[in-house]
């Protein structure tokens, strides 16, 4: 009887209780999930990649030179670089901007009027006048 135990024991299609036969998957570690592998890519196409900055670039240097030759300022100057007076008057009612300017191009020939509104009321808390040097 012993005998027939011992053959049922190492029979191949015995499954046994304390045998466990396990699948390992093998994972690659060095492969990206995605088809297109961006590293190589960039380092294969260099030379094709770099024309884009060098286009960027040519176009700013188009718009700067477009400017410069048609006799336009690179950067506009505010009156504090430029020279100028700039009135600031607080006020507790409302100015019609539009009547204020007209009146004040009747004097002065280049002038630029704003208003000033409270953060938290958005009423019209005053008004700024600014004149370039002519």
């Amino acid at each position: 009887m012993l005998s027939s135990i011992m053959d049922f024991t190492n029979s191949p299609n015995n499954k046994s209780v304390h045998e466990h036969k396990t699948e390992h998957k093998e994972y690659n570690i060095d492969k990206p999930k995605w088809k297109f592998n961006y590293p190589a890519t960039f380092e294969k196409h260099y030379k094709k990649l770099l024309f884009i900055p060098l286009i960027i670039f040519i176009l700013a240097l188009a718009v700067i030179g477009f400017k410069y030759f048609s006799g336009q300022e690179l950067i506009k100057k505010d009156v504090s670089l430029t020279g100028g007076v700039t009135l600031t008057a607080f006020t507790s009612e409302e100015i019609d901007i539009a009547d204020f300017r007209a009146e004040l191009g009747k004097s002065f020939s280049d002038i630029s009027v704003r208003t000033l509104r409270g953060l938290e009321s958005g009423k019209q808390v005053g008004i700024v006048v600014e004149m370039d040097p002519t």
